[in-house]
């Protein structure tokens, strides 16, 4: 499976991302990206994952300074593929 992650940074300073996505029926992957690889704010990233997506997080170990963590995991909802 392929998915398309797209980030957006509202601060001013550009970190490295780390996430976390939950598969379903499989181990979590982890992937890091270089800060270099924002562009105007914005990020984006095509991953090929073992299965369907359940959860997808940001910083999941909280290493960079963060204003509001509250924004930093999406979940698949009922009727989302």
């Amino acid at each position: 499976r392929r998915i398309t992650v797209f980030l957006a940074d509202r601060g001013e300073i550009l970190m490295p991302v780390h996430l976390e996505v939950e598969v379903v029926g499989g181990a979590p992957v982890r992937v890091i990206t270089d800060a270099a690889a924002w562009k105007d704010g914005r990020m984006e990233d095509e991953l090929s994952l073992p299965g369907p997506v359940r959860r997808v997080v940001l910083d999941p170990e909280m290493w960079f300074p963060d204003v509001s963590r509250e924004d930093n995991v999406w979940e698949v909802s009922q009727g989302q593929p």
